[in-house]
């Protein structure tokens, strides 16, 4: 399951985020959508049979957050002990769309309910 954030500095791509289910390229297992430029907060809430993508704007997902997009995959959802967690970043820059600013993930909390 991945949060993925791309296309920055292309103006014709306004989908430029997407939830994904692995594999990727089976139908129904992408989201594309509009992420704002900022700090955003993305929280996936994941139990057996289905899992939930929620991104808010700013660094909180409480009370008053803005939402800004939001999914629910039902379908090809890996259950308990059929999954590995990793988190990923990486920054792909090119000569067409350098870095002009520094990136960076911070991972507030991670909770895990058995």
């Amino acid at each position: 399951m991945d949060v993925e954030v791309h296309g920055r500095g292309d103006a014709a791509n306004k989908n430029d985020a997407q939830y994904a289910i692995q594999p990727f390229y089976s139908p129904g297992n992408l989201f594309p959508f509009a992420a704002p430029s900022g700090t955003l907060t993305y929280v996936l809430r994941w139990e057996p049979g289905h899992a939930i993508f929620k991104t808010f704007r700013g660094r909180s997902s409480g009370v008053g957050a803005r939402l800004v997009s939001e999914h629910e995959f039902t379908f090809a959802i890996a259950g308990p002990g059929q999954a590995k967690l990793r988190l990923i970043f990486f920054v792909v820059a090119s000569d067409k769309n350098p870095m002009k600013t520094p990136s960076e993930v911070v991972v507030e909390k991670f909770e895990y309910l058995p």
